[in-house]
């Protein structure tokens, strides 16, 4: 079989990885990102395993010249940042599927891996479905609900949800080998849930309103890609890196945001009267461990987020 992947990240790799280990014909279609590392790093990986590929310079001719320009199998979207217009794929469009890292209709939107963190659900998911005039819209064919591990972060997650969605589409693969027809099933539009990207208010930690597990979840939405959830110190921008619920219970009185130890860790009184402890910062353009936090004048007593 002949496979198409269009994409924009490095989520795709082991899902590469695996079509090229089962012999089957891969070309991708690559839309640079923002982020020139990142580009640097699909270019040599699709270089050193061989695949070949396209890159996007006219994002409303290109992808469209490139799908009727090869006879695939299938497609599939991982990651690409454009709604292709139903209209221009005319006999194609039942071959064309898109794999989105949230259970839809619920965390439809550019950023899934982000709001299910943030709002500490207790499984992750996947989903491939069918492309719709409309973002992550079409009729759902396959899906997958993960845990939502402690240690997963934004990056973390991303990655194993990358290796989840192979079952999905060799699944599908399936399907078309053997002439069994592909047939999603629809969302229902009055449960759909849309989240725009990311912005300031949403990354920024409300000390006066959010609880212990708010703020730890939180903290994993954001890291790594915005080195942590932000919060302030006498007008200076501080981002918390890693942040736990202490198991240790408050003793002494204190306000939301104070911090009420610094030795090892930073361990910081939330609203709801727990701890968190954190042992690493993003301060002065510099991650900052927490024993070193002493040096910048962050010490117990300090009440931060003001």
């Amino acid at each position: 079989m002949n496979i198409g992947i269009i994409a924009n990240s490095a989520s795709m790799f082991p899902l590469i990885y695996q079509l090229a280990a089962n012999r089957l014909q891969v070309e991708v279609f690559y839309s640079l990102s923002h982020d020139q590392n990142v580009n640097q790093r699909v270019m040599g990986f699709l270089s050193h395993v061989k695949i070949p590929y396209t890159e996007e310079k006219n994002v409303n001719v290109d992808v469209y010249k490139w799908l009727d320009n090869h006879h695939f199998d299938a497609c599939f979207i991982l990651g690409y940042g454009h709604l292709l217009n139903t209209d221009k794929l005319g006999s194609l469009l039942p071959i064309i599927f898109n794999i989105h890292f949230g259970l839809l209709p619920d965390y439809r939107g550019p950023s899934p891996v982000f709001w299910q963190l943030k709002k500490g659900v207790e499984h992750l998911g996947v989903s491939i479905h069918q492309l719709s005039p409309k973002f992550d819209d079409g009729p759902v064919i396959w899906n997958k609900e993960i845990q939502n591990k402690d240690y997963f972060n934004c990056e973390t997650a991303n990655q194993y949800l990358s290796n989840v969605c192979i079952e999905g589409v060799f699944f599908i693969l399936n399907l078309l080998a053997n002439h069994i027809p592909v047939v999603g099933k629809k969302m229902n539009s009055q449960h759909q849930a849309y989240y725009h990207k990311p912005i300031l208010n949403d990354i920024f930690i409300q000390w006066d309103k959010m609880g212990a597990k708010e703020i730890c979840d939180l903290v994993r939405a954001c890291n790594p890609w915005n080195r942590g959830a932000i919060t302030c110190l006498n007008g200076h921008e501080i981002k918390l890196l890693d942040a736990i619920i202490s198991i240790n219970k408050p003793k002494d009185e204190a306000v939301a945001g104070e911090i009420v130890g610094d030795n090892e860790l930073l361990t910081i009184r939330t609203c709801d009267n727990l701890n968190i402890n954190v042992n690493m910062i993003f301060y002065s353009d510099s991650y900052v461990p927490s024993y070193n936090c002493r040096y910048y004048g962050i010490v117990k007593g300090i009440i931060i987020g003001k």
